[in-house]
């Protein structure tokens, strides 16, 4: 059960699982202490806290902010606010549904998962000095850390348990296959709206109504001085010291991975307890005597051994280590001599007549040739523990010295840096890393003029920041802006004459005009029909979708037209169409196919699951002003 989850967390549901532990690292800490209320929402008497509400709302305002330049307007930040909460009532409904249906995560399977998890991991191992260092550097603790994934790995196993009675039938399956792999023959032709860039001309009395007209569009950003102290793990590594003693020390503690154990390769044969046990050991032994005596045990094995995994085999056990059976078995296989035949040997399977055919003595490397990948690896999981402990300092000196860096500077010996313009946008040296941003425009940090949370870069890069100085939006003149005026509405312009242009060529195909001689003529780039697919990657996404939306042709080819994003105009000739061949293609596509489309089933099961349990739950949401958030 547990490997099922973890496959199906391997996608997208783990992006969404594991985004909510996100959330909270991302703004843990941040007082929501203020509020009237401690919940926004009770559904079915269990409130959803204000705290987590908020942080997943501020998380995806600023991920929006990131492409937006401008000031998030009331209706889209109102809308965000009722997305989110949309979704911490649907996760509470399935976390009580998950909870009264008796959907259970063991010790056992939560240690595992977490386990897997590649943030707790040093050198592809599971580290507990990095689980307890990542948890506290985001004031984590262990015990609601994994509580919140035992909670979201029941909800999973109710999940599953839905979509996975998604089935198809035949029928269904053929349609899909038919529209799926849809070939639709096309010549299209595009009338680029850079084409009339040279035609248009922008006065100047068109400049200054823009002006006056989207003054708010031309204001400088609102920007921000930045100090920050950072820790780096590749700076720590070069100061990480490695002895030979350490090395011995970690030497020993591995050495397993540096040895081959002996191998034994035997045959048996198996006879069963069956109703009468000394019978069955007579039978066993009397096998034994046969194979002593020079008959072939695999031909014995095949004809007599009980047990069906291995008599085809003529007994083969295959490579076996120790551990892999107990008791007399396993201490008979490790004390016999190649080819030694013997028997009966007692298990709890019955009694076994055995021969040893191989034998590969154990091997392994000395510690002077594994020396140099035992440093480097040595190195690698200091130099983490190291970042780790660094990175817990820096977040606990910042904390205990709110309103300045230099003491958390001195006590990680080293300096405070400094970015001058960093916008909402980004800036700078970190302006790669919205998490930077998300930060310095946090009201703790900008209002508050506090120190910010740690803030991860990387798995090995993380800093503290705060605001220096603090310069909000102002007016830019109609003479420092001009030159992108003008370009917007030549663009503006020309875009308007392409689409003329296309709509024109249009009509006059659709009049029954030779589709190429008129694009030619209209300046257009014109492709000769051929066979396009719904995946055909070398149409635009925008075109190719109206292609397979328009209706198939009848006596007459289908013609039509889209105005592209880009301000092209497209027009195109749709002259047959031709359905999937359900029978052609590999078995293997076919089958991926059909698991495919009962996947899709098993998706809207459970919506619609989703939806019915949100329906009858008894749900209260309060207002809260978005200025509270």
């Amino acid at each position: 059960m547990l490997q099922n989850m973890r496959e199906k967390l391997s996608g997208p549901v783990s992006i969404a699982v594991l985004g909510l532990i996100a959330v909270a690292f991302i703004f843990w800490g941040i007082d929501f202490g203020f509020f009237n209320r401690d919940f926004v929402a009770k559904v079915n008497g269990e409130e959803i806290p204000n705290s987590r509400f908020s942080a997943a709302y501020q998380n995806q305002l600023g991920e929006l902010q990131r492409y937006y330049r401008d000031e998030l307007t009331p209706e889209l930040r109102s809308e965000v606010r009722q997305n989110t909460l949309d979704g911490f009532i649907r996760n509470t409904v399935l976390e009580q549904r998950s909870r009264d249906d008796g959907y259970r995560v063991s010790d056992t399977a939560l240690t595992e998962y977490i386990r897997s998890l590649p943030a707790f991991q040093v050198g592809g191992q599971f580290s507990m000095d990095a689980y307890k260092a990542t948890l506290a550097s985001n004031s984590y603790s262990p015990t609601r850390f994994e509580e919140e994934q035992r909670r979201a790995l029941a909800q999973e196993q109710l999940r599953q348990g839905i979509i996975s009675s998604g089935f198809t039938t035949t029928a269904e399956t053929r349609r899909f296959v038919e529209l799926l792999e849809e070939q639709r023959d096309v010549a299209y032709a595009i009338v680029p709206a850079d084409g009339f860039r040279d035609q248009v001309e922008v006065s100047e009395d068109e400049v200054a109504a823009y002006y006056d007209e989207n003054k708010d569009r031309f204001m400088t950003a609102e920007s921000v001085t930045l100090q920050y102290v950072e820790v780096n793990a590749d700076e720590v590594a070069a100061a990480v010291e490695v002895t030979e003693d350490d090395l011995l020390a970690y030497y020993e503690t591995v050495k397993a991975r540096y040895s081959t154990p002996e191998r034994r390769r035997p045959r048996h044969i198996l006879i069963e307890f069956g109703d009468d046990e000394s019978a069955a050991e007579q039978r066993a032994s009397e096998l034994a005597a046969r194979a002593q005596s020079g008959e072939d045990f695999a031909e014995l094995a095949q004809e007599y051994s009980e047990d069906p995994a291995t008599s085809d085999l003529g007994g083969d056990l295959d490579w076996l280590e120790r551990g892999v059976f107990e008791g007399p078995l396993e201490d008979a296989i490790f004390e016999m001599q190649e080819g030694e035949i013997r028997g009966p040997v007692r298990s709890d399977f019955g009694f076994h007549v055995l021969r040893l055919d191989q034998i590969e003595e154990s091997t392994g490397r000395s510690f002077a040739d594994a020396r140099e990948e035992l440093e480097t690896e040595y190195r690698a999981l200091q130099s983490e523990t190291a970042y780790y402990e660094r990175a817990e300092t820096l977040a606990e000196k910042s904390f205990e010295s709110p309103d300045e860096l230099d003491t958390v500077a001195a006590a990680l010996g080293t300096a405070v840096k400094q970015i001058q313009g960093f916008t909402r946008a980004g800036g700078g040296e970190l302006a790669a890393f919205p998490t930077v941003a998300e930060a310095a425009f946090s009201t703790p940090v900008l209002e508050d003029n506090e120190n910010s949370r740690l803030v991860e870069l990387s798995e090995r890069r993380a800093v503290v920041l705060r605001v220096a100085d603090h310069r909000l939006p102002e007016q830019r003149s109609i003479d420092e802006v001009r030159a992108e005026i003008e370009s917007s509405l030549a663009l503006s312009l020309a875009r308007e004459r392409a689409s003329e242009a296309g709509q024109t060529l249009l009509a006059q195909v659709r009049d029954g005009g030779v589709f190429a001689d008129l694009a030619a003529a209209a300046g257009a780039d014109y492709q000769e029909s051929r066979a396009v697919g719904r995946r055909d990657s070398a149409l635009p996404a925008e075109l190719l979708a109206e292609i397979f939306r328009a209706a198939k042709p009848g006596t007459a080819p289908t013609v039509a037209g889209i105005e592209l994003a880009s301000g092209d105009y497209a027009i195109f000739e749709i002259s047959a169409v031709r359905p999937g061949d359900p029978e052609g293609g590999p078995r293997e596509r076919r089958l991926q196919e059909r698991d495919a489309l009962a996947q899709m089933s098993g998706d809207g099961s459970f919506a619609a699951y989703v939806t019915e349990l949100r329906r009858k739950a008894s749900v209260q949401v309060f207002e809260i002003e978005d200025e509270q958030l």
